[in-house]
């Protein structure tokens, strides 16, 4: 175990009981990610359980990395809530508004460059990247690789999609094809 954060009371995870109404899904490709951060950095965040329902409210995808990670018990911060309704609009914020979040890669890739450090060092399944990769700002389009026969040609398509799940859908599928892609924030 590795505790970062401020805490109410360390909980044995058989103690801590999920809400029945979690509505938010974890697939395993997050748990592993989550457990892969933990480990490495530590319980930083509580999971939160209400004194009302005695029930998690947030922190459902932490407790499964925590348990993936084989640890027997969590952080927990206790929270008052004046009643269900209370709770329920808290737990359901707290799974949704981080849908409203867009991920600023040309920010990141500044933010890369300004530190003093290896990029092969750096584990981008740690941010949640799991197949982000650096692309130069200047990509090579002649290389002494291809015979003269080949020919490369630069494409720029523009494709704007209903949501961000589908839009990193498309940009992992990309990716994992050897194209070029970047997502454009509006």
């Amino acid at each position: 175990m590795n505790i970062k954060c401020l805490y109410s009371e360390l909980l044995p995870l058989n103690k801590i009981k999920e809400h029945p109404s979690n509505r938010n899904f974890h697939p395993e490709k997050q748990i592993n990610a989550l457990s892969k951060i933990i480990a490495k950095n530590g319980q930083r965040s509580p999971i939160v359980v209400s004194n009302l329902s005695k029930t998690i409210v947030k922190g459902h995808g932490r407790k499964k990395a925590i348990e993936a990670l084989g640890w027997e018990m969590a952080a927990v911060e206790y929270q008052d809530y004046d009643n269900e309704l209370q709770e329920f609009n808290d737990r359901i914020a707290d799974n949704e508004i981080a849908r409203y979040s867009e991920f600023d890669s040309v920010g990141f890739r500044e933010d890369l460059s300004e530190l003093d450090i290896e990029l092969d060092d750096l584990d981008f399944e740690e941010f949640g990247l799991i197949d982000f990769t650096i692309v130069p700002e200047n990509i090579e389009l002649d290389s002494e690789d291809n015979s003269d026969d080949e020919e490369i040609k630069k494409f720029i398509v523009e494709v704007t999609l209903p949501n961000d799940m589908e839009t990193r859908d498309l940009y992992d599928n990309l990716i994992s094809k050897g194209y070029v892609a970047r997502i454009k924030n509006k």
